[in-house]
This record gives structure tokens, sequence and C-alpha cells, in this order.
């Protein structure tokens, strides 16, 4: 071989990763999924977004380190009529999520919209949320930022069973 052709192989694989990230994307992780956004003023429905919903495995182990509460199960039973069930759902008590309290009891929701985007606003005993409502593999998400929306620091809720 000569030097040419050595140094044609050696820029092609420098340049392999990024051509694998530019044809499939550099994340599939659900923290990492586009926002439910339209181009039209079609809005999501609370039909849509009704069922129970539970935090992911992976999700329980982040959240442990944003309280002092026992993790386990994490909950929100989203009802058509706009009312809630939530079972230990993180409400935000500190600075940039940076202190959580998991709170249960009965509440309401409602769909906003922020800009483009779609939000489920939650509030539980005067306390208010917002999760993201993304998409992720063919279905709706919820998600809650944590701490900077840089870190990569998500929870991520995932329906469990839709309201019939």
């Amino acid at each position: 071989m000569n030097f040419k052709s050595i140094l044609l192989n050696y820029v092609w694989l420098a340049m392999m990763p990024g051509i694998i990230i530019i044809f499939f994307g550099c994340s599939n992780r659900p923290e990492d999924a586009t926002f439910y956004k339209f181009e039209s003023d079609e809005n999501v429905t609370r039909n849509e977004l009704a069922g129970l919903w539970e935090i992911s495995p992976r999700s329980v182990t982040l959240l442990k380190n944003f309280t002092t509460n026992k993790v386990s199960i994490v909950s929100l039973q989203l009802d058509i009529n706009g009312k809630l069930n939530a079972t230990n759902f993180p409400i935000d008590i500190g600075e940039f999520k940076s202190s959580l309290n998991l709170m249960s009891g009965v509440g309401s929701w409602n769909v906003e919209r922020n800009h483009a985007a779609h939000q489920v606003d939650i509030t539980l005993d005067a306390h208010g949320e917002y999760l993201d409502i993304r998409f992720f593999e063919n279905q709706i998400i919820l998600t809650i930022t944590l701490d900077d929306p840089d870190s990569g620091k998500t929870l991520v809720f995932q329906r469990i069973s839709k309201n019939k």
C-alpha cells in the first residue's frame, strides 16, 4: 500500500462515527425524544393522554438522587375529566428541581400549549408541575427535566394502560 491509500483509509475511519450519527442519530433514549409539536393548530386532547402512567425503571434510579423519600412506585392516573390520582409524584421544592418531594393524592390536570410544544399541567395539593409531552418509538411519553436542561437528567413516564 502506498501513502495515499493509507491516508484515505485513515480519513474514512475518522469520518465513520460522524456518518453514522448523521444517518442514524446519536441517541435512542426516551430522554432525548422529540417534543410533541404540531405544524398546525391541532391540539393534544385529554383522550390521547388519559390512562395510567408509571415512571421508567431508569428514571427511578435517577430520582433517588433528587429526593430523600424512599422511591418505589411512581405513577399518575389521568382521567378524561381532568382529575388525577398520584402516587409518589415528584414535586419541585428546590431551585431547578434540585430537591423533590414525593407526593400522593388527588389533583387536577390539563393540557397546555407552550409555544409549539405541548405540556401536561399537574396540580397536586396546591403545588404545580409541568410534564413535557414527547413522541418516542411511535408512542407518547411524558417527561420532567431535572437540573439543567442540558444535563440529560430527565424523568420518563410511560403509559401502562389507557382509559376506556
